[in-house]
C-alpha cells in the first residue's frame, strides 16, 4: 500500500513539504510479507537482521526531473513502547535539504507518536 504525504502529515517548524521535484512514498510491510530485495539489501547493509519478522514502515523519497533519482529511504518499526529509526540513508547530494528530520517524523507520527 503506498501513500503520499502532505504538510498536515508534519508537526510545525518542520519542513512542511519536500520541494518539487521531490516524492516522498511509504510502503507498509507486515511482517508475514517477504521484503523487496532492494528492501532486504537497504536493510542488511544498515545491519538489520532481515529474519526476525517485525512490521516496519519504509520510506522513500524520489527526485522526479528528467531521470527518476534517488535520495533518500528510511525505516521504522514499533519496539515495545517506542518508534525505533531501523536505518536511514539520505543520499550526498540531497543532504543539505533536511530530509533525515522529515523522514524521522513521518517515521514516528506514521506510528503515532511523536518524536
Amino acid at each position: 500500500m503506498m501513500y503520499s504525504f502532505h504538510k498536515s502529515d508534519l508537526r510545525p517548524g518542520a519542513p512542511r513539504v519536500l520541494p518539487a521535484p521531490l516524492i516522498p512514498a511509504a510502503l507498509f510491510l507486515g511482517a508475514g510479507l517477504a521484503l523487496h530485495p532492494e528492501i532486504d539489501e537497504f536493510l542488511s547493509e544498515n545491519g538489520v537482521d532481515t529474519n526476525i519478522a517485525t512490521n516496519r514502515w519504509y520510506f522513500e523519497v524520489w527526485y522526479r526531473g528528467e531521470e527518476t533519482e534517488h535520495a533518500a529511504s528510511a525505516s521504522y518499526v514499533w519496539d515495545s513502547d517506542q518508534v525505533v529509526c531501523e536505518a536511514i540513508t539520505v543520499e550526498p547530494a540531497y543532504a543539505s535539504l533536511n530530509m533525515e528530520t522529515y523522514l524521522d517524523q513521518i517515521g514516528h507520527g506514521i506510528w503515532g507518536q511523536s518524536i
